[in-house]
C-alpha cells in the first residue's frame, strides 16, 4: 500500500512529461518560449507537436532548422517524428530514424566547431 501522501502514477508520469520538453527546449535553444510542446503517442508511435499558435511567425523558421530540433530529439529520445503546426493547421514535420544519426553526429560536431571558433573570437576580443 502507498503511503498517504504519495504521487499517483498520473501525477508522475506528468511531471516527467514536463521534465523532458523542459530538456528539450534546454537542447534546442532557438524555439520560442511562445511555442507550445506536447507529445501524443498513437499505435507505439510517438509524436512531439511543436505549436506555434502564439508566435506564428516563427514556424517557418523552425521548420527550416528542423535539423537542430530533429538533433535534440533523438539524443532525449522523445519521439518518432516532429509535426510543425499553427493551432489545428499541420505546416510541416519532420521524422526522427535510426538512418539519420550519421547526419546528426556531423551536425553535432558541426555545432561544437562554430562553439569552438565563437569562443576563441570572443577571447581574442576580450583581450584588446
Amino acid at each position: 500500500m502507498l503511503p498517504q501522501n504519495s504521487p499517483t502514477n498520473d501525477e508522475i508520469s506528468s511531471e516527467l512529461e514536463e521534465e523532458a520538453i523542459k530538456r528539450f527546449r534546454e537542447l534546442a535553444l532557438i524555439i520560442s518560449e511562445k511555442s507550445q510542446i506536447f507529445r501524443q503517442i498513437d499505435n507505439g508511435i510517438c509524436v512531439l507537436y511543436l505549436d506555434f499558435i502564439d508566435c506564428p511567425e516563427e514556424c517557418s523558421f523552425m521548420m527550416e532548422n528542423s535539423v537542430l530540433l530533429t538533433l535534440a530529439a533523438h539524443q532525449l529520445g522523445l519521439a518518432n517524428f516532429l509535426v510543425f503546426q499553427i493551432g489545428s493547421k499541420i505546416k510541416g514535420w519532420a521524422k526522427i530514424s535510426p538512418k539519420n544519426d550519421i547526419n546528426l553526429k556531423f551536425l553535432k560536431n558541426k555545432i561544437i566547431l562554430v562553439s569552438c571558433i565563437c569562443l576563441v573570437f570572443l577571447i581574442i576580443l576580450i583581450s584588446f
